[in-house]
């Protein structure tokens, strides 16, 4: 380095060698968090040298000597101590010595300067060396002891430091060890023994020193000893520094490093630590058994996205406040992120006591929450593990409690599910498809199969339903509901969707070109949210009608009524743009939502499908053929038309014809068909209509 500024390498020459003063606390990208007070006094002030980078306060920014101290940071961080000598702009040559804390929690990195060069190298039998080796700021309070005699003397700053008058002083050690927290001494006196074994070249270590006001203090003990000439140790001189802020600093790091910011409950990592001595615990007995409970809440990102995340945070913010109330003091509530909370029971005693308990707290949950003057309520879903003996891993525990939390959530929400075994398998299971799947698309193996759409006036085929079918080549032909709820969760619906519309356009082109005649075949197809909310779709859409040439009108997509009413705002203007392009939309499932009959002119839909349990049980609910007569009624009056599924036997089709129903589709007409079949099937039937009702066909 060219340059070198000598005030600051002065400075830390005249605090002598032992350099605990000049010293800061980082953190592991190599910010300073903490800065030392004579660290202060030689470089800057102390808002000036918080949150920098260490190495920009010693050398200028990006030199090979800031680039050496950033290098040095890292490695440190990595929970391995190092020690090296830096060429530095500010102070001059120098030691650091950096340290990760003595939690390892990787929180943290002390750092402490000492000149470095001949300046260091003195003659450990100078008379000087109690003040060689131990001279510090005015804020350090210095001591030397001499062995032969068990006398210390201390500087007048030593009892400042505990809040004492000089002339108060003894030269005991037990003005010092007397003072020091019991559970500090043994660790002090252990120190002072190796070093003046000669086993350790300085002596350096923190304890805690009680003030005459009763509080303890944090210091950090450095020194050296002198030997005579029979490798005796005949004195030990050094100093002690006030580390209590640079404790606070720690503190809060490890706060931040083990609980959740935004809650202050423990987090991930707080909890993995606590839950792998959980199941250590748990392997010496029954007497050791725990429960983990895994909650998700079921209506947070409704809360979140139509409240604002300020509001979304203060519901998170509560629901912690509630979950603290409702545990024990040996019980550990955490936040995983997002809406997901564990508790951990700790005892457990029986499952009925973790069941009673998740009871409890459901009911807890779901009481109203008053955010900033907005009440909303919210339930949770929740998962239980017992920890029992049975697992090795505390990530095992953890994700049996998430899989039990999955069920609890797609059985009906506000529930609570214990973990078994199968429910591991099914997962599995699951992960394996969504692999197969995401190949199965790149692969092309899913097929259309087609079921017709029947007239039940004039018995005249409409058109088709389109039914996705998965070709596997392992396990055969697949229905819809094997694998299309995973493709929705895992976005492959959109690929996929897009292969079955082609495929969907193709084969109405085909058939309205082999069949002229059917001037009303139409195709429909069902459609889900997740393609519904891509941002091409509608363009994407349109070029696809365009480029296969067939007429809009004849392409219908339907969508469930659940789809359509939870998500109106999102999904109603992109149903406009395909109402504009020109093809049809259907309500599919209708009567299974929670929309009512009254809402029903608020979407451009042409079409309403009564859900299949109607129709099933039209002849057995008394119920049933009023609701579908309300139905058709207004359908009709707002100009929609009307289809049944699910239509399997003979009085259903007249009950339907009845009651004005439009069309129907079902297992009495026929059963979805491959291309190749549903091509015979309009074959067969040359002028598009059904002569006889093949009810046991």
């Amino acid at each position: 380095m060219t340059e070198r500024s000598t005030s600051g390498a002065t400075a830390i020459a005249d605090h002598g060698t032992a350099a605990a003063a000049v010293s800061a606390l980082l953190d592991p990208t190599g910010r300073v968090v903490w800065a030392g007070r004579t660290l202060v006094q030689t470089i800057g002030h102390h808002h000036t040298l918080v949150g920098k980078q260490f190495s920009e306060l010693l050398c200028e920014k990006n030199t090979p000597q800031a680039q050496q101290i950033d290098l040095v940071i890292r490695q440190a961080a990595q929970d391995t101590a190092i020690h090296a000598t830096i060429d530095s702009t500010a102070l001059g040559r120098v030691r650091l010595d950096i340290e990760p804390m003595p939690t390892n929690t990787g929180a943290a990195l002390h750092v402490t300067i000492e000149q470095a060069g001949p300046a260091n190298e003195q003659d450990p039998n100078d008379e000087s060396l109690r003040y060689a080796l131990a001279a510090q700021s005015a804020n350090d309070g210095l001591w030397d002891w001499d062995l032969v005699k068990d006398v210390i003397h201390y500087s007048s700053r030593w009892a400042k430091m505990v809040g004492l008058d000089p002339a108060e002083l003894t030269t005991s050690p037990d003005e010092w060890f007397n003072r020091i927290a019991s559970s500090d001494l043994h660790q002090l006196h252990a120190d002072v023994a190796m070093h003046t074994a000669g086993a350790t070249k300085q002596l350096r270590c923190e304890q805690r020193i009680k003030h005459v006001d009763g509080e303890y203090r944090w210091v950090l003990c450095r020194g050296k000893a002198v030997f005579d000439d029979q490798n005796n140790a005949i004195r030990l001189a050094g100093s002690l520094t006030d580390i209590t802020e640079m404790k606070h600093a720690e503190d809060k790091l490890r706060q931040a490093a083990l609980h959740d910011r935004l809650t202050g409950l423990p987090n991930r990592r707080m909890l993995t630590d606590h839950l792998h001595r959980a199941v250590q615990k748990s392997a010496d007995g029954p007497k050791h058994q725990s429960a983990l409970l895994f909650l998700d809440f079921d209506r947070f990102k409704l809360i979140n996205d139509s409240m604002g995340h300020d509001v979304g945070d203060l519901f998170l913010i509560t629901i912690a406040k509630r979950l603290r109330e409702s545990i024990r003091k040996t019980d550990m509530a955490a936040r995983l992120g997002g809406d997901e909370f564990v508790i951990h029971l700790d005892p457990a005693e029986s499952l009925k006591e973790v069941t009673d308990f998740a009871t409890a707290l459901q009911e807890t949950l779901s009481a109203p929450y008053n955010l900033d003057g907005r009440h909303v309520t919210s339930s949770a879903s929740i998962g239980i593990a017992m920890c029992d003996g049975a697992y090795e891993k505390p990530e095992d525990l953890l994700r049996n409690a998430d899989t039990a939390m999955y069920h609890a959530k797609t059985t009906g929400k506000a529930k609570h599910v214990v973990f078994d075994q199968e429910m591991h398998n099914a997962a599995v299971r699951r992960l394996e498809m969504e692999t197969a799947l995401t190949k199965a698309v790149d692969a092309r193996q899913f097929v259309l199969h087609y079921q017709p759409i029947i007239n039940l006036h004039s018995r005249q085929i409409e058109g088709f339903e389109a039914l996705a079918r998965w070709q596997h080549p392992e396990h055969g032909l697949l229905e819809p509901e094997d694998f299309i709820p995973v493709a929705e969760e895992t976005g492959a619906i959109v690929s996929l969707g897009w292969q079955l519309a082609e495929m969907a356009a193709e084969q109405l082109k085909t058939w309205r070109d082999e069949y002229p005649h059917l001037t009303e075949l139409t195709v429909c197809m069902n459609v889900a949210r997740r393609q519904l909310v891509m941002p091409d779709w509608s363009s994407n859409l349109r070029e696809l009608i365009e480029r296969i040439q067939i007429d809009p009108a004849m392409f219908q997509f339907e969508i469930t009524e659940t789809t359509i009413v939870s998500d109106a705002d999102v999904i109603t203007p992109v149903l406009q743009q395909m109402r504009d392009i020109g093809v049809k939309l259907g309500m599919d499932d209708f009567g299974t939502g929670q929309s009512s009959l009254s809402c029903l002119d608020d979407f451009p839909i042409d079409v309403l499908k009564i859900d299949r349990a109607f129709v099933h049980n039209i002849d057995r609910e008394r119920s049933f053929p009023a609701i579908i007569n309300a139905i058709v009624g207004l359908a009709h009056n707002l100009g929609m038309k009307v289809v049944a599924e699910g239509v399997e036997m003979n009085e259903q089709v007249a009950l339907l014809q009845a009651l004005d129903c439009d069309a129907c589709q079902g297992y009495f007409f026929a059963r979805p068909m491959s291309p190749e079949e549903t091509t015979q099937f309009l074959n067969e039937h040359p002028d598009g209509v059904l002569y006889i009702t093949p009810a046991e066909a």
